[in-house]
């Protein structure tokens, strides 16, 4: 789960400026099921399922390193 706050956005600015990143960066590891999230004024939460026994350490560390060269 990943949960992100922009202060003071409201809901379009939070899926552009945070949702939709949050979103590329878990899509772009391994064994992922399914992405799912959520955006409302100030908030996104987003959710990733992966295949059982996928090691999700590794998967934390991935999403971390795609959200970093995001910036």
């Amino acid at each position: 789960m990943v949960v992100a706050t922009q202060q003071g956005a409201g809901p379009v600015s939070v899926v552009d400026d945070l949702t939709e990143p949050i979103e590329d960066a878990i899509q772009s590891t391994a064994s992922l099921e399914q992405v799912a999230s959520t955006s409302s004024e100030g908030v996104s939460v987003s959710f990733a399922e992966y295949t059982y026994g996928t090691d999700i350490d590794q998967r934390e560390r991935e999403v971390r390193d795609a959200l970093a060269d995001a910036d």
